[in-house]
């Protein structure tokens, strides 16, 4: 059986919300004691610890996003969710084609092209066309939501799908056939 979506693309801050959900537990573990200790030192002992506990908020958790950033967020199998794309569902597969659109060029003045003769045409150039081949086995976890489902995937770099409800036909049927494989 084979579904395919109209194109949709996903917003970013949506995805990022996506990249932090499996991660957020172990961030709120690690930073919040750290901030309470350095809180309660700064009360208890020496004000000057309060400098220790603003670094945590205000250094080491934008470090931990840049890197979820660079880790998840750029991998090539999370960048096409945030660009107009198409999904089609097989039974082993979801195939994923995107359209990438090309960095902007640079204008060339019309003074330019008369004084040098170097003229490039501002027009710009057609998107490229992306096509991924995601094996249902790469699906390690699946997280539905109120609006959505997120497909987290296996592998170096590691990824995600978010799939909202509305483009598809019928989306309790997906979600059970993507559980059973």
């Amino acid at each position: 059986m084979t579904e395919t979506t109209p194109e949709f693309s996903i917003p970013r801050a949506r995805l990022l919300r996506a990249a932090l959900a499996p991660r957020r537990t172990i961030i709120a573990a690690i930073l919040l004691p750290l901030f309470a200790a350095a809180a309660a030192a700064a009360i208890i002992l020496d004000i000057r610890w309060i400098i220790i506990a603003l670094m945590i908020p205000l250094i080491l958790a934008p470090m931990l996003l840049a890197y979820l950033y660079i880790d998840t967020l750029l991998s090539p199998r999370t960048v096409p969710n945030a660009f107009p794309h198409t999904l089609t569902f097989t039974d082993t597969h979801i195939r994923l084609k995107a359209a990438i659109p090309p960095l902007p060029d640079k204008t060339v003045s019309p003074e330019d092209c008369k004084n040098t003769g170097d003229c490039k045409n501002t027009d710009s150039p057609a998107p490229a066309i992306t096509t991924q081949s995601i094996p249902i086995s790469d699906i390690i976890r699946i997280k539905p939501g109120l609006r959505d489902m997120t497909l987290y995937l296996k592998g170096r770099p590691p990824g995600l799908l978010v799939i909202p409800y509305a483009i598809l036909a019928d989306p309790d049927a997906l979600l059970r056939r993507l559980r059973s494989r």
